[in-house]
């Protein structure tokens, strides 16, 4: 509790210096939870997209010169209201591979050369289909998010997952040998979600234990998220910055503790790793403590481990003061970098 109590004095004094800078999500999560804040995507400026180029070195593992490779090439997509909509894939070659969309709470869509997407915004409806047999019509409200979901089906024999949907709530997602289900409070906050076994085709066994469920705990700045898989608990503490996005205060596991400290920006200054013995007492000669040394932006740049340099980063900025370059350093050993091209509404 003493933690906590420290990190959030820490941190509540933030909101009035970061208003100059918007969070820009660079992923999508399955039903839009709580995605953790990245402070290296908290930037200036109404940027409308991002393009970037993530480049890892081949000989990493070798006592080499570095030979840097092409792993990754992605848009990511901004409208005005700084929200992420769409993200396009490229593969190695830079062409183009798929895009995924995102339209609200439980609804991301995947844009590949087989499937059909009609977005129409003068009915303010998205028609999808990934194949002949089904058709997902989405209905939008005035900010371009989903109200209600409405699926077809042709053949149900064909049918590998099915879909259901409280307007705009997913409520339960099932495959042939197990279904998630999903619970919302009044507010559309997610509550649980927990994976049973199916008696039959699509129809779950509810006198089966639940195979994985995480139950989601809210207080008034805190958000506590209880997982259980195959016996394996997983306790996270996080502390809620925006009404989407969180940073982690404490994590919990069978084999660990972690512990997590942040300056007035809610840059991470410093973590504790506490790896536990069979009996759960901590392991104390495995302790590690990280400790970051942020640049003028709150990006770190270097990253010590029990006190020896380990990692660093180099980074460049635009005008803006947004970064466009980062290369990142092991041991002196350039191991990646990444390059971004930012695109600003007018």
């Amino acid at each position: 509790m003493g933690l906590y109590l420290l990190i959030f004095a820490c941190c509540a004094l933030k909101q009035g210096d970061i208003e100059e800078r918007h969070y820009y999500d660079n992923s999508f999560s399955n039903n839009n939870y709580y995605l953790h804040f990245n402070f290296d995507n908290y930037l200036f400026g109404n940027i409308k997209s991002i393009t970037t180029e993530s480049f890892s070195n081949r000989n990493a593992m070798l006592d080499t010169l570095p030979e840097m490779y092409l792993n990754g090439f992605t848009i990511h997509h901004y409208n005005l209201n700084h929200r992420l909509y769409k993200i396009d894939t490229h593969n190695q070659e830079r062409k183009y591979n798929f895009s995924q969309y995102n339209f609200g709470k439980g609804f991301n869509i995947f844009k590949y050369s087989n499937t059909a997407l009609i977005i129409d915004s003068i009915e303010m409806k998205v028609i999808y289909s990934e194949n002949e047999n089904e058709k997902t019509t989405y209905y939008l409200d005035s900010n371009f998010q989903v109200k209600d979901v409405k699926i077809n089906i042709i053949d149900s024999s064909k049918v590998s997952r099915i879909l259901e949907y409280d307007k705009n709530l997913i409520k339960r997602s099932s495959s042939q040998s197990q279904t998630q289900i999903y619970t919302w409070d009044e507010s559309g906050r997610i509550l649980q979600s927990k994976i049973i076994g199916n008696k039959d085709a699509f129809q779950p066994n509810y006198d089966l234990d639940s195979r994985s469920y995480t139950d989601y705990t809210y207080n008034r700045d805190t958000i506590l998220t209880t997982n259980r898989t195959s016996g394996a608990l997983r306790i996270n503490k996080l502390l809620r910055i925006t009404d989407s996005s969180t940073i982690p205060i404490f994590k919990k596991s069978s084999k660990s503790n972690t512990y997590y400290y942040y300056n007035e920006e809610y840059a991470l200054v410093k973590s504790v790793y506490m790896p536990l013995e069979d009996n759960g007492d901590v392991d104390i000669e495995s302790k590690i403590i990280f400790k970051y040394k942020l640049d003028s932006q709150s990006n770190w740049i270097n990253r010590y481990d029990n006190e020896r340099l380990e990692y660093t980063r180099n980074i460049k900025y635009d005008e803006k003061g947004n970064w466009t370059e980062m290369v990142k350093f092991e041991n002196g050993k350039k191991m990646s970098q990444i390059i971004r091209r930012i695109e600003y509404f007018n």
